[in-house]
């Protein structure tokens, strides 16, 4: 029996950040690079926010202070898909998995809603030094809220997440809106 779900940030709680903000700038496959040489080590925890700013800077031009700014301003929460997750936190166990360093997702997104409405658990992949589709993070997320696979659903909007909780043995549902969520949850829900 499911649970508990667990949800990714950027992408299904809010808006995507890195991603939009990269395309201003840069090509699909120069942003790739950009994202594993740079923007990762924020989320796995070796650059702090600044670092990462001050690395998008050299590349861009655009001084750091303006890039964080961009960066928060770009981070929109869905609140529709909040307010699911407030009706669904009453039957379910409601956990948030984010590759995000602490203070940027403190800044974009937890600050700006009571996150107890929402969430019983948060887990920040910089706290840990695993990001997400690495099967650690899956497995320390496990062991942490003291459920076993069986009983989650990871919620991201990108398939190779999602792919990373099946090596968990974890079962995913790929984010596309609200509406369709809801839908693949009744339905996953309905099959086990």
């Amino acid at each position: 029996m499911k649970t508990t779900l667990i949800f990714d940030c950027y992408g299904v709680i809010s808006t995507s950040v890195a991603e939009v903000w990269g395309r201003k700038y840069f090509s699909e496959d120069q942003f790739k690079i950009i994202t594993s040489e740079i923007v990762s080590k924020g989320d796995i925890g070796e650059y702090t926010d600044l670092e990462v700013y001050d690395n998008l800077s050299l590349l861009t031009g655009v001084p750091s202070e303006e890039i964080r700014h961009e960066w928060e301003s770009l981070a929109h929460l869905r609140e529709d898909l909040l307010e699911e997750i407030k009706r669904l936190k009453k039957k379910y166990h409601i956990v948030l998995l984010s590759n995000a360093s602490r203070g940027f997702l403190e800044k974009s997104v937890l600050n700006r809603m009571n996150v107890d409405d929402y969430f019983d658990e948060i887990i920040v992949s910089s706290d840990i030094c695993l990001i997400k589709p690495n099967v650690d993070i899956y497995t320390y997320a496990l062991d942490k809220i003291n459920k076993t696979a069986l009983e989650c659903v990871f919620i991201d909007d990108n398939p190779k997440n999602i792919e990373g909780a099946k090596k968990a043995h974890i079962d995913g549902i790929v984010f596309k809106n609200t509406e369709d969520f809801k839908n693949d949850l009744e339905k996953l829900v309905n099959k086990n």
